[in-house]
């Protein structure tokens, strides 16, 4: 939506307006979130038409990204699993 604003000729003003930063708010396990910067300060750095383009691929990246840990976790619990399984299908075999 954001692009399309610019590409269609909208105002530059109207993005500024909408008062974003280049930050995204993060899921947590609280529900309230956190708020991480895509680029140094990015509290304090305006999205404009200027660098839109980043904002978003950073937007993208960082949401991506942001089930890692919990993906690890279900990787490792799963190799744990199996491997005990492997273990016990082994004594099986002469």
């Amino acid at each position: 939506m954001l692009k399309k604003m610019r590409d269609e000729g909208e105002p530059e003003q109207r993005l500024i307006d909408a008062g974003l930063f280049m930050t995204c708010k993060l899921s947590g396990r609280d529900g309230k979130g956190t708020d991480v910067d895509l680029v140094p300060n990015g509290s304090t750095v305006p999205v404009s038409y200027s660098n839109l383009d980043s904002y978003c691929k950073l937007l993208v990246k960082e949401r991506l990204a942001e089930a890692d840990q919990q993906i690890g976790w279900i990787k490792e619990g799963m190799s744990i699993l199996l491997e005990n399984r492997m273990t016990i299908l082994r004594i099986f075999s002469w």
